[in-house]
């Protein structure tokens, strides 16, 4: 965007004056933050030099020689952030997150359940140092219950949700997403949590903890098949190229013309 001076900026202000600490890593927990921070928000990305963010791995920008500063996920899901490193499982690393976390709006993290806890960085701990601190952990099923200890990626979650089996073709078996959908679903999910809960801090003066669960947030993108089950009795299956009743999509064979669809003066479709 450009401000009214002429300047370009690469965030919007809506969130100026808005502190995050962003403790999530890989894809998911990191892209809570990134959408924080194209808002305005002042986001610090923790990381320990000892276990350094996932989401660095994998092949550069430029050559083939790992470099944990070149990954292009990494680029995209850090950008507008500040970085802190700190080794959380040292008495010094806790000490320096003590000291910081008094001057957080939000906190994000993707640990695993009671991971942040056992280090002192509970939602009760934090409350102690910031009393109306909104903090959001996102694990696959949620803090607790039979399946809390359960660990998956993006992709593992298309297969326990059922999304996977609803890509592919009729009559055959169905070939899954390839593609970790859930992460960039549930880390959108998470932001919004997050504007809503500082919307209710700003009426009632209260935090909020948040516990976003991948497994939940993926079953809302389901809601179509699940009310056609639900309503209907119809079980989906998959489905092709055909686009779901009601959506203005497909797929669509293209002609010999120079027509397009979209094209000012192109003809009319034929009936």
């Amino acid at each position: 965007m450009t401000s009214s001076d002429g300047e370009r900026r690469d965030t919007l202000d809506i969130l100026e004056g808005v502190r995050v600490l962003d403790l999530g890593m890989v894809w998911a927990g990191s892209i809570c933050g990134q959408v924080l921070s194209d808002f305005g928000a002042d986001v610090v990305k923790i990381e320990s030099r000892s276990n350094l963010d996932i989401a660095r791995r994998g092949r550069p920008i430029i050559g083939t020689e790992y470099d944990p500063n070149q990954n292009p996920l990494f680029h995209n899901t850090a950008r507008n952030k500040r970085s802190l490193a700190l080794d959380l499982k040292t008495e010094q690393g806790r000490d320096v997150l003590r000291r910081i976390v008094p001057h957080a709006d939000i906190l994000i993290e993707n640990w695993r359940p009671g991971a942040l806890p056992r280090l002192g960085f509970g939602y009760e701990e934090l409350r102690k140092l910031r009393p109306d601190i909104i903090m959001i952990s996102q694990t696959l099923a949620g803090q607790d219950g039979i399946d809390a200890r359960l660990r998956a990626y993006g992709p593992t979650v298309g297969g326990i949700t059922g999304l996977d089996s609803l890509v592919g073709y009729q009559g055959e078996a169905p070939l899954g997403m390839g593609h970790a959908y859930a992460d960039p679903n549930v880390g959108l999910h998470s932001a919004l949590l997050a504007l809503s809960a500082l919307e209710r801090r700003r009426l009632t003066g209260e935090g909020a903890y948040i516990d976003v669960s991948m497994w939940e947030a993926m079953v809302a993108a389901l809601a179509t098949p699940l009310l056609d089950c639900e309503l209907n009795g119809r079980v989906a299956g998959p489905l092709g190229d055909d686009p779901v009743p009601g959506a203005p999509a497909g797929v669509l064979a293209s002609g010999r013309d120079p027509h397009r669809l979209g094209r000012a003066g192109a003809a009319p479709p034929p009936r």
